[in-house]
């Protein structure tokens, strides 16, 4: 269960064994089903969690409607990390659009982790530059883009998840109505 996990850490950092025995103790899994939601806003975020199944959708109420922040699917973490690191009530919904199996860890098993061996710091450190880099390439985007160039944007970098999506999550991610967002789809193909 944990193969997918552990290729994503080897990526960033050698684990020797005994560091991954030790990580694994940590973990949790748990199941949600399509629909349901791994985080509410309002509630302290007390888990990272590892997609190792499914995919969901990031979310938060602006002027009163609820708005796509973001996605992620397979091998991918997804979390409310502010909450996460300030244990303080969240701002984001995590909710699954499909199926999803997570591998968790909790606030207090990292923390505990981060004080046992230097490697485990290190690679919440990469984990936690990777999502800045995230974070500040989609607010760049929102700010100088049009809706167009970051459909297309995603149709080069993310084409898979395109089709798992729904397309009035993918036209809030957008910040564009669903009319908009086929128009937009008709003009690419031409049609």
């Amino acid at each position: 269960m944990f193969k997918n996990i552990k290729n994503y850490f080897n990526q960033l950092i050698t684990f020797i064994e005994d560091d991954w025995l030790l990580f694994e103790e940590r973990l949790s899994i748990i199941e949600i089903k399509k629909g349901d939601y791994l985080l509410k806003e309002g509630q302290t975020c007390k888990m990272v969690s590892f997609i190792e199944k499914g995919l969901v959708r990031l979310s938060c109420t602006i002027d009163y409607k609820d708005v796509t922040t973001g996605f992620a699917t397979e091998n991918e973490y997804i979390s409310d990390y502010e909450s996460f690191l300030l244990q303080q009530p969240g701002k984001y919904n995590i909710q699954a659009i499909e199926d999803c199996t997570f591998i968790n860890i909790s606030y207090l098993d990292l923390q505990y982790l981060y004080k046992q061996k230097l490697v485990f710091s290190d690679a919440g450190r990469k984990i936690s530059e990777n999502l800045v880099i995230i974070i500040s390439h989609t607010l760049t985007a929102l700010l100088t883009q049009t809706p167009e160039e970051r459909y297309l944007e995603l149709v080069q970098i993310k084409s898979p998840l395109l089709q798992r999506v729904p397309q009035y999550m993918l036209a809030s991610y957008l910040r564009i109505t669903p009319e908009h967002l086929s128009r937009i789809r008709k003009k690419i193909s031409g049609n």
